[in-house]
């Protein structure tokens, strides 16, 4: 049995037992160092080293938590997830969901204000692009469904950094691999900022109408 996700959740509890393994050889370097210390040597310091160690599991835990993000975005089930990874605390689990949710809510409401902007790249016809109001930066994208299909006329939105959903279609947004929406954005993102410079080729768009 190989269920959806488990080989990448599988890696990551690998991943994090050998950052622990790690952590345990640092703290028992620190614990020599306080046994050998002599005159002109940095001694140990317990409120340095507790400083490093929380930074490190900060990391952890938020690397932790965008790989668990994606996978129930990807609509993996807690209950599968705590199986995956053998726990049986769910709680940080719902909280990351309940994140996830609340970065879609204020998403939904920043869209409603956000000017679309694409160009006519054959490459990027499907896709456009919006800015943060507040910062100005590329933040979200929008996904048009293939002409002539079933998803004809839907759309989705996406957010551009971390590629999560946002609103409209789940059918077009999984009809695309996430490397692909991320590498289509992108190419739009420089076209419009002007920063492509590989060749390409153009033609009237027929999901937007084109703008500069």
């Amino acid at each position: 049995m190989n269920p959806e996700g488990a080989k990448e959740l599988r890696e990551l509890i690998d991943k994090k037992k050998s950052e622990v393994l790690q952590a345990q050889a640092e703290l028992q370097i620190l614990q020599a160092r306080l046994v050998l210390s002599r005159a002109g040597e940095v001694p140990y310091r317990k409120a340095d080293f507790d400083h490093e160690w929380s930074r490190k599991k900060a990391v952890i835990k938020a690397e932790r938590d965008r790989l668990a993000a994606e996978q129930i975005e990807q609509g993996v089930s807690i209950p599968k997830i705590m199986k995956e990874l053998n726990t049986n605390s769910p709680n940080w689990l719902y909280a990351v969901r309940d994140n996830i949710n609340a970065h879609r809510g204020a998403a939904k409401e920043d869209l409603t204000q956000t000017e679309w902007k694409w160009t006519n790249v054959t490459s990027v016809h499907r896709y456009a692009v919006g800015h943060d109001l507040k910062t100005n930066e590329w933040a979200f994208v929008m996904l048009k469904g293939v002409i002539d299909t079933p998803m004809e006329g839907e759309h989705c939105t996406f957010d551009f950094k971390s590629g999560n959903f946002i609103s409209g279609s789940r059918a077009v947004f999984d009809s695309v691999t996430p490397s692909v929406k991320k590498q289509r954005s992108q190419m739009l993102a420089d076209l419009l900022d002007g920063t492509y410079t590989k060749s390409v080729k153009r033609d009237n768009n027929p999901y937007f109408q084109f703008q500069d």
